[in-house]
């Protein structure tokens, strides 16, 4: 992830750093109790079509999750969307949201931090019993636009996985898209080795 950001009755929190770490709980998906437009945002410097977020607590409770992407004037439903989340009320582990890829999808600023994002709005609620929470989250891109210049390309035998680092940051290919796997702050990066 580039970008996570937790809007609780518009008091953001930026939850970057926990949807990069593997630290238990500390991504807050929804607030305690949950109003109709809190949201959780989901960002990246360029485009992309799928989010992949780890539940670490299953969400329990009575409420809707709408997915949104803003278009450059407003935020509007994404299409064609696939939410292995079910809402966050799914069980735990590694979950897919899919998405088609929006034709106007434009940057944006939450809480200061511009990205292409995506929001998981609160769209109606009725009750929760359970807060649902978050491990880590990452974005799959939709192309190969990865903000910078390629350093390195390696195959990891052991692993039977190809890397590709940036000067900042370190992508895996899943067979299909490059994901971001880690973002790297007060290094650069010069050669990967197994």
């Amino acid at each position: 992830m580039d970008a996570c950001q937790a809007d609780d009755g518009g008091a953001f929190t930026n939850e970057l750093t926990a949807s990069q770490n593997i630290t238990t709980n500390d991504m807050t998906l929804t607030p305690a109790t949950p109003v109709v437009n809190d949201a959780y945002y989901f960002g990246s410097d360029s485009t992309y079509v799928q989010v992949d977020i780890n539940l670490s607590t299953q969400g329990a409770g009575t409420w809707t999750i709408t997915w949104e992407y803003y278009n450059g004037s407003a935020w509007a439903a994404l299409s064609g969307v696939t939410d292995g989340t079910t809402g966050f009320t799914a069980a735990t582990g590694i979950k897919s949201v899919t998405f088609t890829l929006p034709g106007d999808w434009a940057t944006v600023a939450v809480n200061s931090v511009t990205a292409y994002w995506i929001r998981a709005r609160v769209s109606a609620y009725t009750s929760i019993t359970t807060q649902p929470k978050g491990r880590q989250a990452w974005v799959y891109k939709s192309s190969l636009d990865m903000g910078a210049n390629p350093v390195v390309f390696r195959w990891f035998e052991a692993i039977s996985k190809w890397y590709c680092a940036t000067a900042t940051k370190i992508y895996e290919y899943d067979g299909t898209y490059w994901v971001q796997r880690w973002l790297i702050s007060g290094q650069t990066i010069t050669d990967m080795k197994e």
